[in-house]
C-alpha cells in the first residue's frame, strides 16, 4: 500500500492523463499486489486510467467496479475476427487476397481467433493462390506446426498433471457437462468434481466456450480439441475406446440416443451402436424422422443388418416409407431369415432384442405390416387384407404401436375399395392405438386419410378440426422432444386443402408450403406430391398460371423417379392433368401434357365407373367439356353423379354437378344446368364451399348470375357472385381514385355488402368475427367520404369498384 499511496501522491500533480498498462496480469499471484491495486483504483486521480490484460480474471472487485460503472470490458467475443475482418488479415499478412470459401472455413476453424488466424497466416506466406492454398485450408487444424507448438507449449505444459489428464480425456466430447465427464474419467463423487474444473477451465478462459447462460455446458475451442485429440493419441493410446463406451453409456442412459451411437461407433462397438439403434429407430419411425434413421442405418454394415432382425425390420419400413420399394422385399426377407437363426439358437435371442414372446410377436407382426405396405405399392388390396388380418392377429391387444400400423394399412385397403364407412372406422382405430402407443407417425397418417375422406363426403369444417387438432398433437410432441415432428406436415396438408376450398388463399397457401417444406427431405412421397398439386391449384387460384403450372410439371417429373407406385402415379398425373385443364381451358387439349395423360389413362368414357379411378373419371370429364364434346361430357358426368350419390360422397359430387351443369348449358339445356348448379349449391353452403365455383372462372359467374335472376333466387348464389367480384376487382389491380385506397379484403367486404350480406354473414363468409368486419365497414366509409352502406356501394360502382 506504501507504493500505491506513492504513485497516488504523485499523480496528483498530473496535468494531463495518464494510462497505465499492466499486460500479462495472469502471471500475478501474490495476493498484496492485487490488494495494492484494488487501494490505487479507489483512490485514483480522473487523469490516471488503468488498462489491465489477462488471460483469466485478476482477483479484484470486478463486480463492484462493474456495478458502478467504472469499468470497461473486452471479452473473447470482442476480439474475435469476423469473417471480413479476417479476410483482411489473411490478405494483409499473406500479400495476397483469398477466396471467400477459404476465408470462411479459416474463420470457422480458428473460431475467430487472432492468434490463430496469424499462425495460418504464417504458414501460407510461402504458398502461391490456387490449389495449394485450397489444399492447406482444408488441411488446417490443431496439428499445424504453429498450432501444435503454441497450444502445446502456452497452454498445455503450464496445467498441472490432474488438470492436463482432465483436457485430453474429455476431449472426445462435443460438449461437456459436468456429470458426463465424472461419467467419462469415472470420477463421480470425488473432492473435485467435474462441474466445478469446467467452472474454473471457464475462469481461465482456457479455449473453453459456455454453451448456455447458466455456464453448465461447455465446448473446446475447435482446433484446441483438435490438438488435444491428437495428444491423448499419443499419451493415452489405448484409452480412447474406453472412453467412448463410457460417454455412449451415459448419453444412452439419459435418453440421447444420437450421442450414444455416434460414441459406440468411435468406441468401435458396432453390436452396442446397432442396439441402441434399435430402440431410438422404433421411436424415431414413430415421430416421422425418417432422415435419422436412415442415415445411420446407412452407417451399419449390410452384414451387421442381416443379422440383426430387428434392424433388417426398421431399415425395410424405412424404405417402405420413402419409396424405395426396389429393395424392400429382399429387406424383409433377410430380416426374417435372421428372426429363424436366432429362433433356431436361443441363446442369441436376448443380444437380438428377441428374448420375450412379446418381443417376438412385435416382429412378427410389424413384419406382416410392412409387407402389407409394399403389396399397397403394387396395388394388391387382397394381398393387404390377408397380411394385416395376419399382423392384427399375432400382435397382442397391449401391443398398441403395432396394432396402429396395422389397422392403417388395412383402412388403405378398405379406402381403395370404396368402402368408406368400414374406412374411416378403421382409420379411427388406428388414430386411437396410435396415440395410445406413442406411434405418432400412423397416428398422424390415419388422420390424414381421416381428413381426406371428410374432403369426399363434403365435411369441410370436421375437416378443419381435424387437422387443427392434429397440429395441436405435434405441438405437444414438440414441447416433448425439442424437434419438429415432420408428419405434422401431413396436418398442414389437409389444412391447406380445406382453406383452398374455402378461397381462404392465403392461408392455404402458407400450410402448402409448410407441408413442401416438412417433407422434402424425405424425397418423392405421396404427400410431397400432395402439397405441391395443392400448392399448383392455389397459385392458379391466385392468378399466378405460370407457377401452377410449373409446379405441375415438377410433379409429373417426380413421379417418373424409380419406385413411385403405379396407383400414385396414375393419380398425380390426373390431378396434374385437371390443374393444366383448368388454367387453359378449351386450349388445354391442345397441350402435349394433356394428350399424353389422356392416352396414357387409358380412361374412356363409356367404361364401366369404380370407385378407384373415379378422380381421375373427373378429370376425363373436364377434359371433354374443354374438348366441347358437350354429349360425352354430360353422359358421364351423370353416371359420376349416380356413383357419388349412392356412396353420400357429397364433396365430390358438388364438383360433378358443376361440371355437368356447365355441359348442360354448353349444349343447349339452360334449365336443366341451372338445376343441376342449384344442386351443387344447396349441397355447398353449409360447408361454405366457394373455390370449387370460382375456379370454374367466368363461365360459371354467369351460370351463377342467371340462377341468382330466378325467382326462388339461390342465396349461396349472390354470395359467390359477390365473390367473383371481389376477384376480379382485386386481380384487375384498378386504379382507385383515393387518397387512401381500399385494400383486397376491404374491396371483398365492400362486394359482399352489394350482394346484400349482412355484416354476420359476411363474417362467417369470410371466418373473421364480426368486429373484424365492423372494423373493415367502417374503414371503407371513412375512404370512401359516405356514411353508410348504401353511400359505399353507390361510390364503389361509381369509380368502378364494384360492378
Amino acid at each position: 500500500k506504501a507504493l500505491a499511496a506513492a504513485l497516488l501522491n504523485d499523480c496528483a500533480e498530473l496535468q494531463r492523463p495518464l494510462v497505465l498498462v499492466l499486460d500479462d496480469y495472469h502471471l500475478i499471484a501474490n495476493p498484496d499486489i492485487h490488494q495494492a491495486l484494488a487501494y490505487l483504483l479507489d483512490k485514483r486521480p480522473p487523469e490516471l486510467h488503468l488498462v489491465i490484460t489477462s488471460r483469466t480474471d485478476p482477483d479484484l472487485p470486478l463486480a463492484r467496479w462493474r456495478a458502478g460503472g467504472q469499468m470497461t470490458e473486452m471479452r473473447t467475443d470482442d476480439l474475435r475476427f469476423t469473417q471480413a475482418e479476417a479476410a483482411g488479415f489473411l490478405a494483409e499478412s499473406t500479400g495476397h487476397s483469398l477466396p471467400e470459401s477459404a476465408v470462411k472455413a479459416l474463420e470457422e476453424r480458428t473460431e475467430g481467433w487472432v492468434a490463430g488466424l496469424q499462425m495460418a497466416a504464417l504458414s501460407m506466406q510461402d504458398l502461391q493462390p490456387g490449389e495449394e492454398t485450397a489444399a492447406f485450408v482444408k488441411a488446417f487444424a490443431g496439428s499445424h506446426r504453429y498450432i501444435f507448438d503454441y497450444l502445446a507449449g502456452e497452454v498445455l505444459a503450464q496445467r498441472p498433471a490432474g488438470t492436463r489428464s482432465f483436457l485430453l480425456k474429455t476431449s472426445i466430447l462435443d460438449q461437456l457437462n459436468g456429470p458426463l465427464c465424472d461419467a467419462v474419467l469415472g470420477s463421480a463423487g470425488g473432492e473435485l468434481n467435474s462441474q466445478d474444473l469446467l467452472a474454473q477451465l471457464d475462469a481461465a478462459n482456457l479455449f473453453i466456450v459456455p454453451l448456455d447462460d447458466e455456464r453448465r455446458t461447455y465446448r473446446y475451442h475447435h482446433l484446441f480439441a483438435y490438438q488435444l485429440r491428437h495428444r491423448l493419441d499419443i499419451e493415452y493410446p489405448d484409452q480412447a475406446p474406453d472412453l467412448h463406451m463410457r460417454a455412449s453409456r451415459w448419453y444412452e442412459d439419459n435418453g440421447r440416443p444420437v450421442e450414444a451411437i455416434r460414441h459406440a461407433m468411435s468406441a468401435g462397438d458396432l453390436q452396442h451402436a446397432a442396439r441402441i439403434i434399435e430402440v431410438a429407430g422404433v421411436t424415431w419411425l414413430a415421430r416421422s424422422e425418417l432422415g435419422l434413421l436412415m442415415r445411420w442405418l446407412s452407417a451399419m454394415p449390410a452384414e451387421l443388418i442381416r443379422e440383426r432382425p430387428n434392424l433388417g425390420l426398421l431399415q425395410g419400413w424405412g424404405m417402405a416409407l420413402i419409396n424405395q420399394f426396389d429393395t424392400v422385399e429382399e429387406t424383409f426377407d433377410a430380416a426374417e431369415r435372421g428372426f429363424e437363426t436366432a429362433l433356431a439358437r436361443p441363446e442369441t435371442l436376448a443380444e437380438m432384442g428377441l428374448e420375450s414372446t412379446e418381443h417376438r410377436a412385435r416382429f412378427l407382426g410389424f413384419l406382416a405390416s410392412g409387407r402389407a405396405a409394399l403389396a399397397r405399392s403394387r396395388g394388391d388390396g387382397q394381398a393387404m387384407v390377408a397380411l394385416l388380418n395376419q399382423a392384427l392377429e399375432v400382435l397382442p391387444e397391449s401391443e398398441l404401436a403395432g396394432r396402429s400400423v396395422a389397422h392403417l394399412y388395412l383402412g388403405y385397403a378398405l379406402w381403395s375399395s370404396g368402402d368408406l364407412p368400414a374406412a374411416r372406422q378403421t382409420f379411427e382405430q388406428a388414430r386411437a392405438t396410435g396415440l395410445g402407443g406413442e406411434q405418432i407417425l400412423s397416428a398422424q397418417s390415419a388422420m390424414d386419410a381421416l381428413g381426406k375422406i371428410l374432403l369426399e363426403l363434403g365435411e369441410l369444417r370436421a375437416a378443419q378440426r381435424l387437422h387443427q387438432g392434429g397440429l395441436a398433437m405435434a405441438e405437444q410432441y414438440t414441447d416433448r422432444t425439442g424437434r419438429p415432428l415432420p408428419g405434422v406436415g401431413l396436418a398442414h396438408n389437409g389444412l391447406a386443402a380445406v382453406y383452398y376450398e374455402w378461397d381462404e388463399l392465403a392461408a392455404a397457401r402458407g400450410h402448402a408450403e409448410r407441408g413442401i417444406e416438412l417433407f422434402q427431405p424425405w424425397g418423392v412421397t405421396e404427400n410431397l406430391l400432395d402439397s405441391k398439386i395443392t400448392l399448383a391449384r392455389i397459385k392458379l387460384a391466385q392468378g399466378d398460371v405460370d407457377g401452377a403450372l410449373a409446379l405441375a410439371d415438377e410433379a409429373v417429373t417426380m413421379v417418373q423417379e424409380p419406385n413411385v407406385p403405379e396407383w400414385l402415379t396414375a393419380v398425380i398425373a390426373a390431378r396434374t392433368a385437371a390443374v393444366h385443364i383448368m388454367a387453359l381451358g378449351e386450349d388445354a387439349p391442345r397441350v402435349g401434357a394433356i394428350t399424353d395423360w389422356q392416352s396414357s389413362a387409358g380412361l374412356d368414357s363409356s367404361d364401366e365407373l369404380t370407385y378407384g379411378r373415379e378422380a381421375e373419371t373427373i378429370t376425363l370429364a373436364r377434359l371433354l367439356l374443354a374438348q366441347a364434346d358437350w354429349t360425352a361430357a354430360l353422359d358421364l358426368t351423370r353416371r359420376l353423379a349416380g356413383q357419388a350419390e349412392s356412396g353420400g360422397r357429397h364433396g365430390r359430387l358438388i364438383e360433378i354437378l358443376i361440371l355437368q351443369s356447365r355441359a348442360l348449358d354448353a349444349g343447349g339445356d339452360h334449365a336443366a344446368a341451372i338445376s343441376a348448379l342449384e344442386r351443387a349449391l344447396a349441397l355447398a353452403e353449409a360447408e361454405k364451399y366457394r373455390q370449387v365455383f370460382l375456379g370454374e372462372g367466368r363461365p360459371m359467374a354467369e351460370l351463377l348470375e342467371r340462377a341468382a335472376a330466378r325467382e326462388n333466387r339461390p342465396a349461396y348464389a349472390k354470395r359467390l357472385l359477390a365473390a367473383f367480384a371481389a376477384r376480379e376487382a382485386a386481380g384487375a389491380k384498378i386504379e382507385q381514385p383515393l387518397a387512401d385506397p381500399l385494400s383486397e379484403r376491404e374491396v371483398e367486404v365492400l362486394g359482399y355488402m352489394a350482394a346484400g350480406l349482412t355484416g354476420p354473414q359476411i363474417a362467417a363468409q369470410l371466418h373473421l368475427s364480426n368486429n373484424t368486419i365492423k372494423s373493415h365497414t367502417k374503414n371503407i366509409y371513412g375512404k370512401l367520404a359516405v356514411n353508410d352502406r348504401a353511400g359505399s356501394i353507390a361510390r364503389g360502382r361509381e369509380i368502378d369498384l364494384l360492378p
